[in-house]
């Protein structure tokens, strides 16, 4: 069974539960989104008038090098399949907790042979529900 030492986070929550640590280098990645009504758009002199239904959707994309399919397995019974409180820090720092998601999780296996039970590329999206 192959062995991949990796701490749990201390900022980043499923229902309480804590993911583990995603890599320093880019593990992951905030976007925040908006949502206008369907009458938004550019009137014929070219002004733009926007009716926002909701605004600062949080996601959250993270990303793995390389993790245990036990580790896997951990990330993906928290956040597959339900809606759930998901915290994470705020651009200033502060903790921020919403209702999410996540649709798709993917990770791909090394060779069996060399590295039996690590996964490498393991991906998901944490993404608002804007409830």
């Amino acid at each position: 069974m192959a062995s991949l030492d990796r701490k749990m986070s201390t900022e980043f929550f499923v229902n309480g539960s804590p993911l583990y640590e995603p890599d320093a280098d880019g593990g992951v990645q905030m976007e925040w989104n908006s949502i206008s009504a369907d009458g938004s758009g550019r009137t014929q002199d070219g002004v733009m008038h926007i009716e926002w239904v909701k605004q600062r959707i949080p996601k959250a994309k993270f990303s793995y090098k390389a993790v245990t399919r036990e580790q896997m397995a951990y990330m993906n019974n928290l956040v597959q399949g339900k809606t759930f409180q998901f915290t994470c820090p705020k651009e200033d720092g502060t903790p921020e907790t919403f209702e999410a998601y996540c649709s798709t999780s993917s990770g791909s296996a090394y060779s069996a042979y060399f590295y039996d039970g690590l996964y490498r590329d393991f991906k998901f999206d944490i993404i608002g529900t804007g409830a």
